[in-house]
């Protein structure tokens, strides 16, 4: 249904206007960060730069997105590792800033703010939202769902709402999905697996 672009955000008043800048300091000294816990896709996504450029990135996890950007407002984080549309408002507000972004393509609202690749970091950590239905329901049944989304996904109401909360419309049919499903469970399996968490 959508993808849930990731990105790191600063408070106004930071000196970081790029990743390269951030890596460079990372390098002098530990930064610290807050996401919405050890291996979600924002922290993941942070561990992607310190494997790809190095330096020093000190995790602090919260839960949820607001928690870590109210710490970064009050200064005591660096910066922010979110979902872009947690931070859209306060970004609105002129009391954030976007630095950079882990998807393969530029956040709408901010476009910007260039890519962790586009930064010269290899840095992709891709997040989104997706229905699911329980197992078995017959075919027929999946496709009229799958219709019905794609036509909402469509229209003003929906447009309009994305828009308004920063949200990026991605429509992908079920057999896509179950394709970038199995892409990524292998992908952050490897991730996964070098940060030594293991299945219980």
């Amino acid at each position: 249904m959508t993808e849930n672009i990731l990105g790191l955000m600063v408070r106004a008043e930071s000196p970081f206007r790029g990743l390269p800048e951030m890596v460079a300091e990372a390098r002098r000294r530990p930064l610290t960060f807050g996401s919405p816990g050890p291996n979600s896709a924002p922290f993941l996504g942070v561990h992607r730069i310190q494997v790809a450029a190095g330096g020093e990135w000190v995790h602090a996890p919260f839960r949820g997105d607001a928690a870590s950007l109210t710490e970064v407002l009050a200064g005591r984080l660096d910066f922010a590792a979110i979902v872009v549309a947690s931070g859209v408002p306060m970004a609105r507000a002129g009391q954030t800033r976007l630095v950079a972004v882990f998807s393969e393509r530029r956040h709408p609202e901010f476009p910007d703010v260039p890519t962790a690749r586009e930064q010269g970091v290899e840095a992709v950590q891709l997040s989104y939202a997706a229905l699911f239905a329980p197992s078995g329901v017959p075919a027929h049944i999946l496709d009229r769902w799958q219709l019905a989304c794609e036509r909402a996904m469509r229209t003003e109401g929906f447009r309009t709402m994305a828009a308004r909360w920063g949200v990026v419309p991605q429509f992908l049919p079920r057999a896509d999905l179950t394709a970038r499903l199995a892409r990524e469970y292998a992908a952050t399996g490897r991730v996964l697996s070098d940060l030594g968490v293991r299945p219980e």
